[in-house]
């Protein structure tokens, strides 16, 4: 018998704006996941993600974040 074990992780997105590295604001609906250290960026229906690497800013729910850099 082989049993398989996968991690399913819901992600809360939240209206919000990221800015990434060329600048360009995008405002839509963003989802942080920590763990893979992405952001991950909802509008009409497409998802795009981000490594943090990649972005410069991100608000969600008016709030402004700081995103963790690598050491």
């Amino acid at each position: 018998m082989i049993a398989f074990c996968s991690v399913l992780t819901a992600q809360n997105y939240s209206s919000g704006s990221i800015t990434v590295l060329n600048n360009n604001p995008l405002e839509g609906s963003v989802a942080i996941d920590y763990l893979a250290q992405t952001v991950l960026y909802k509008k009409n229906y497409k998802t795009t993600v981000y490594t943090f690497d990649q972005v410069t800013s991100v608000s969600v729910s008016y709030t402004h974040l700081t995103l963790p850099t690598k050491a």
